[in-house]
């Protein structure tokens, strides 16, 4: 729980990528059908960062510049997360 809301909030934070208003509850669902989450011992997500059925959305994801600026706020979140913040 504590690797998810590290990761949330990195990317709140420094992303444009803003929380689902259409499926789960402030961003989150639990999900119990997912082998490759729920079958590991080891913290893990399974992050979706937009709705291709979006258009917008779609648009932001295929720009480089966006695709940085997720993977720099997931950096932050898995840092965050390994120093115990």
């Amino acid at each position: 729980m504590r690797f998810g809301r590290d990761v949330h909030a990195m990317m709140l934070r420094d992303t444009a990528i803003r929380v689902s208003d259409y499926y789960g509850r402030n961003g989150y669902i639990s999900r119990n059908d997912l082998a490759g989450l729920n079958l590991t011992t080891m913290p893990k997500v399974l992050l979706e960062c937009g709705n291709m059925h979006n258009a917008a959305e779609a648009a932001l994801l295929v720009r480089p510049g966006v695709q940085r600026t997720i993977a720099a706020a997931l950096a932050a979140a898995i840092t965050r997360f390994l120093a115990g913040r």
